[in-house]
């Protein structure tokens, strides 16, 4: 399909133009997607990869995807299927593979350089969907640069770099020719993603490269603080408004989705659906109205879903300063450079809480949180020596560096956390009683005393210690950041699982670095 086929009337309305400017870039991928995903047609875009890489770039990518592509038509195991352990692994492979742009290099004298406007697309640009050309100048010699926002997914596999939509692009490409049935979803808050149909789940999946996130729908709008309006995907078959899967906040995202009335955009979703079918086969045609009736039921019961109890991060690709300009370093970002050691919300809000005061102890530097942790242990071990129902502890005024640090941030957060509350007792002392239920709060200070005695032993170095996740914990963030904000060249690492409980080993965890601090 092309641009000018589509009907004038369709052009009319912003929403419509958008959507339909989304099919065109896609529609070179959705050509492609026409084999049925054997092998035969993938590798042939697998040995494609070879212009530019050296011998033994080329057998670890070839072998690795061939390995993919084996194994996810070889999948037959439903727990596997249920993880998704394919996917994951093909997002891991391609977030390593794939570079982001955050500016164009210039190679003669290494150079950054800056976004200074827009240039004119030349043939070949235009060959392989690059109507978009940024222009980048150099910031020590003023060399001007070209970065061509390529569209093609057989050009992408040969330059291996771009931002979300380049990244998107290519990585639904991929899932296409390992044999998954994907798509391309485009955010019109700009961001763009894939999902792909689950046999075994009877759903869409969400995928996104950029993140190597799988089936975590609300991080844009939980984890990014995004503010959604409209999501589409798009696909070979159709157009589909998705917006739904991505929000628990349905009456402010409507608010916000005013392009077009809501039946104007479901009658444009509809016609552009229509148009990609037209030429199908009943048989094709029945088989997509009955997935089409299912996700509709599963995204109408959506917002009745409860939101996640899983902690969701900031966007992390893209450098820090153009993340901070968008606004996704994430809604519960502090103001510091230092991330949060532990920077996990669980089931049991007192563990949230804990673990958030965590990461403002480990904001610090060593030796105040050395000092600060001291002072932390002793005030809980007093109050774990009184009875629960009337658990108090007092701080004479002549204890000045006991007093100094309940009157810090950090000292708040932890007395938030574990259900207690600080006041003056009038001679110049304090006291720390009760703010919650004596129940709750019993509950809450063992989990952080256990926390302040234990939490640095995940860094420790000794196969004899353990950092254990408190029961109801829903996923780990750990940060450790590099005394001095030094950098150190990764070279290998051990991850030694805890003698105790085998349903707590990791599935699979991601090592990351930053040299900026996000």
């Amino acid at each position: 399909m092309t641009y000018l086929e589509l009907p004038v009337a369709v052009l009319d309305h912003s929403l419509e133009n958008q959507v339909a400017i989304g099919i065109v870039l896609h529609s070179d991928m959705a050509r492609q997607q026409n084999f049925a995903g054997g092998h035969g047609p993938y590798v042939e875009l697998v040995n494609s990869q070879d212009v530019g890489m050296s011998e033994l770039e080329r057998e670890k990518n070839g072998s690795l995807l061939l390995w993919l592509a084996g194994s996810s038509f070889l999948e037959k195991n439903k727990e596997n299927q249920g993880r998704g352990r394919n996917k994951r692994q093909l997002l891991h492979w391609f977030k390593t593979s794939f570079k982001w742009v955050n500016s164009t290099s210039f190679d003669f004298c290494a150079s950054n350089t800056h976004h200074i406007g827009m240039g004119e697309p030349s043939a070949e640009d235009l060959q392989f969907g690059a109507s978009r050309v940024e222009i980048h100048s150099c910031e020590l010699c003023g060399t001007v640069t070209r970065f061509p926002r390529y569209n093609s997914p057989a050009k992408l596999m040969e330059t291996q770099c771009g931002r979300c939509g380049e990244w998107a692009n290519c990585f639904t490409f991929y899932c296409v020719a390992l044999g998954y049935n994907a798509r391309l979803v485009l955010d019109f808050t700009d961001h763009v993603w894939t999902e792909f149909h689950s046999p075994y789940l009877g759903r869409w999946v969400h995928l996104d490269p950029c993140e190597a996130s799988y089936d975590t729908p609300l991080l844009y709008e939980k984890g990014w603080g995004k503010k959604l309006n409209y999501v589409i995907a798009v696909a070979k078959d159709g157009v589909y408004d998705v917006t739904k899967r991505y929000t628990r906040k349905w009456p402010e995202v409507v608010s916000r989705r005013n392009l077009v009335s809501e039946e104007t955009a479901e009658e444009v979703v509809a016609l552009l659906t229509a148009i990609q079918r037209s030429k199908l086969e009943p048989e094709e045609l029945d088989i997509l109205e009955q997935r089409d009736r299912q996700e509709a039921e599963e995204l109408s019961g959506a917002q009745a879903s409860p939101e996640t109890d899983q902690h969701l991060p900031g966007r992390q690709s893209g450098s820090k300063e153009w993340r901070e300009a968008r606004g996704e370093m994430g809604v519960q970002h502090i103001e510091s450079d230092r991330s949060f050691c532990s920077a996990r919300l669980c089931a049991d809000e007192h563990v949230g809480k804990i673990y958030q005061a965590i990461g403002l102890l480990c904001s610090q530097e060593r030796s105040a949180a050395e000092k600060e942790l001291a002072l932390l242990h002793d005030l809980l071990i007093k109050l774990k020596r009184q009875s629960f129902r009337a658990r108090s502890a007092k701080m004479e005024s002549t204890d000045e560096t006991q007093l100094n640090f309940l009157q810090s941030k950090g000292s708040a957060a932890w007395l938030d956390g574990i259900g207690m509350k600080q006041a003056s007792d009038g001679s110049g002392g304090m006291q720390v009683t009760l703010k919650e239920p004596p129940g709750k709060a019993a509950l809450a200070l063992a989990t952080a005393l256990e926390n302040v005695e234990k939490a640095s032993t995940a860094f420790d170095g000794h196969y004899s210690t353990k950092w254990e996740e408190p029961e109801g914990a829903k996923g780990a963030t750990l940060v450790y950041h590099l005394h001095g904000n030094t950098s150190q060249h990764i070279v290998g690492y051990d991850l030694t699982s805890a003698n105790d409980c085998p349903k707590r080993d990791p599935l699979d965890w991601m090592l990351e670095g930053s040299c900026d601090g996000g």
